[in-house]
Parts: structure tokens; C-alpha cells; sequence
């Protein structure tokens, strides 16, 4: 069941996807004196978030994309697995942030308008230059990268890659 809070309500989490090393992560996060009340990948995730911060990502190994909304820090965490299996888009405008799974849950909120971005749809069909920015076609709506996690708070949203993939070539 979702949201999922940790044992005080100072965070929340939103998931979807699965956590194929959360039993081993679990194991740890006990032995560290965390106490869970279920046996899901999704508690190991708000633990591990506790107890690692913003390093969480880099003990995963899964498809994911989530949301943990830190109350005491005033701070969204938002991270996708590294090889982007599971979406998650956001929009942003100024101090509002909006996220979910697929592009049209956003278009529920009242203020988010579906405008083509002319700029997105020549990168989708190989017309002019590419940006690095991540964007979906519609303007302010943007795709988390894999790999990538991100921290919307009073001073904004930064993202942050967490893995790169090793060639031995």
C-alpha cells in the first residue's frame, strides 16, 4: 500500500518498480537498528534513505523510479534506476514541482497545459541539435535520466548521476 511512511511520518515514499537486493539491504538496514514493519522492497527503500541519504542509489540494484519526501529537511528525493526501465516525469515551474509515472498523470493538475515543444519533437525525429536536458515533447515536463537522482527543495531541483557504465574497450 502506498504512500509508505517511516515510523514518525517525517517521510513518505512513493515507488514503482522492484528492488531485486532488498533482502540483503534489509538485513543490513536491521542490523543497523532500523525496525520494519513489512517484508516489501518499498520499506527497504525508505530505511536505506534514513540511514545512507542521498547515497541510497548507489547500494540498489533493480528497475525503480520513487519519490521520498523528506518533512524534517523540507526535501523531495527523486531517483530512477540505471537503466531508465522505469519512467518518471516531472514538471516545474518556479517552487512547484509535480512527478509521476507516465506524462498524462500530470495533465490532471490544473495548471499544467499540454504544449507541444517544438525544440523536443525535432530531437525525437533526428531534426536539428539535441539538447542534454532530458525533456519529454511537451514544454516544462521533463523525464528523470537514468541513473540520475534529484533534490527539489527552497533552492530549487538539482539532479545528480549516480552510476555510469564501465567500458573496458
Amino acid at each position: 500500500d502506498q504512500p509508505l511512511y517511516n515510523e514518525d511520518k517525517t517521510m513518505v515514499l512513493t515507488f514503482n518498480g522492484e528492488i531485486y537486493n532488498y533482502p540483503k539491504l534489509r538485513e543490513e538496514l536491521i542490523a543497523a537498528g532500523h525496525i520494519f514493519t513489512t517484508h516489501t522492497d518499498s520499506e527497504t527503500l525508505i530505511h536505506g534513505y534514513e540511514e545512507w541519504g542521498h547515497n541510497l542509489t548507489k547500494k540498489l540494484r533493480g528497475m525503480y523510479a520513487f519519490a521520498i519526501w523528506n518533512k524534517k529537511e523540507q526535501e523531495l528525493y527523486m531517483a530512477r534506476d540505471g537503466w531508465g526501465i522505469k519512467p518518471l516525469y516531472y514538471y516545474q515551474n518556479g517552487k512547484t514541482l509535480m512527478f509521476a509515472s507516465e506524462i498524462k498523470a500530470l495533465f490532471k493538475y490544473p495548471g499544467i497545459i499540454p504544449i507541444l515543444d517544438e525544440q523536443s519533437i525535432a530531437e525525437l525525429f533526428g531534426i536539428g541539435p539535441t539538447r542534454t536536458s532530458g525533456t519529454a515533447v511537451f514544454k516544462n515536463i521533463y523525464k528523470l535520466k537514468p541513473a540520475t537522482y534529484a533534490i527539489f527543495n527552497e533552492s530549487g531541483l538539482n539532479t545528480k548521476k549516480y552510476w555510469w557504465l564501465q567500458s573496458k574497450i
